[in-house]
């Protein structure tokens, strides 16, 4: 069995957002240029769809969510490899991720497959607010850190 297909098969998806869409795929550079871009911008981070097959579900609906927002917004699609790359970038901690930004800003992220209402109402909530900087995606072990109750 070739431990490829479920990659490809993104990789097809993907290009589908492409093609029918026009959502362009981003590597690094790409996502500084695209993010820093004025206006509304959101980055899709999938991830391996045979790790979180979350990703498959938020890949097929990002196109009637993006007509669900109260303001239009451009949307870049960052590939599984560039994504792990940049993920602590925009502090978020589970996969698939959705990233708003305005005018370069950080307005906050959606992670993980939700609910059709939950994605709608966490998208307005989160256009609602200033830009700011991402969240620290910090991991950092304490000396003496033990899993044991002291």
């Amino acid at each position: 069995m070739n431990d490829d297909i479920p990659m490809d098969r993104l990789a097809t998806l993907l290009a589908r957002l492409v093609k029918h869409h026009g959502l362009p795929l981003l590597d690094e550079t790409g996502v500084e240029v695209f993010a820093a871009a004025s206006g509304v911008n959101l980055l899709f981070f999938p991830e391996d769809p045979e790790r979180v097959p979350e990703s498959w579900d938020v890949a097929a609906i990002l196109p009637e969510l993006l007509k669900g927002l109260p303001e239009s917004c451009r949307v870049g699609v960052v590939p599984p490899a560039n994504g792990r790359l940049l993920r602590e970038r925009y502090g978020f901690k589970r996969w698939p991720a959705l990233v708003f930004l305005r005018d370069g800003g950080y307005l906050g992220a959606i992670e993980g497959m939700k609910d059709w209402a939950v994605f709608l109402a966490e998208a307005r909530q989160i256009l609602s607010r200033p830009a700011s900087r991402p969240p620290l995606n910090l991991n950092i072990p304490v000396a003496g850190d033990s899993p044991a109750c002291h």
